[in-house]
């Protein structure tokens, strides 16, 4: 299973400083993409029973293949970029776009790079 990956302009994603991947810019982006349905946002249930939301920036990829056959392809905005838990290479190809179009790119956790084809290569 792939890790997570993430659409990022920091110069390495877990860099709490840098430059970010706004709300704001990531709404128009998904509003600009037919492809993308924004969720906006997601909770949690606490033991006591009261819920809280995780996350606010949270969109599905319609157009990903196995979509609608038991998989979905989640984009989340967490910390100034954007998150995929699990990509395979045809998400990531799809998230190479959507980097191209937010003048970012593609990095894994330990600062590994991805081409336009979803394969890593040197960083």
């Amino acid at each position: 299973m792939t890790p997570p990956l993430y659409i990022t302009r920091k110069t390495r994603q877990s860099d709490r400083a840098g430059p970010a991947i706004t709300l704001r810019e990531w709404l128009a982006y998904l509003d600009a993409d037919p492809e993308m349905h924004p969720v906006g946002f997601a909770e949690v249930e606490t033991p006591d029973g009261s819920r809280h939301p995780v996350s606010t920036g949270l969109a599905v990829w319609l157009g990903y293949s196995q979509h609608g056959q038991g998989d979905l392809a989640w984009f989340d905005l967490v910390n100034g970029h954007i998150t995929v838990s699990t990509p395979n290479p045809e998400i990531i190809r799809k998230m190479q776009r959507i980097a191209g179009a937010l003048e970012a790119r593609v990095e894994g956790e330990h600062g590994e790079r991805y081409d336009a084809d979803g394969r890593e290569v040197a960083a």
